[in-house]
């Protein structure tokens, strides 16, 4: 009888979750909160149509430039003052394409300010982009 005696007084350790499941919200509520959401900037540009179909194969190195429709130049996603863009320009070796891409918005000075910059370099291949009809 000494051994049921024994079983009685033995009890399962229960193990309460409850500390444990604060902690796990609260972890969840800091990396919410401390987590900075940044998005992707994209550049809108409306290309002009054109109805001639034209593709320019190169075999040298292409350098695309982008003139936003507030007349900004960009060279992939970084925006480049004109001073800055005049030292990229001066600094790509003669045999480099350039493919403008200009809003249709863009303002012709716009337009003639960078060919002026380009004029002030040894790059000789200017080719414009266009959207097909």
């Amino acid at each position: 009888m000494n051994l049921k005696s024994n079983r009685r007084l033995r009890t399962h350790p229960i193990l309460d979750l409850t500390p444990m499941v604060d902690v796990v919200f609260l972890l969840i509520i800091f990396f919410l909160v401390a987590t900075t959401f940044t998005r992707e900037r994209t550049i809108k540009i409306n290309l002009a149509k054109s109805t001639q179909k034209e593709v320019v194969k190169n075999d040298n190195k292409e350098e695309t430039i982008l003139i936003d429709a507030s007349g900004h130049f960009f060279i992939g996603k970084k925006q480049l003052k004109e001073d800055a863009l005049k030292t990229h320009l001066a600094n790509l070796h003669p045999d480099t394409a350039i493919l403008l891409k200009a809003d249709q918005k863009s303002s012709y000075q716009d337009l003639i300010r960078f060919l002026q910059m380009l004029n002030t370099t040894q790059l000789n291949k200017l080719n414009f982009v266009t959207e097909m009809e």
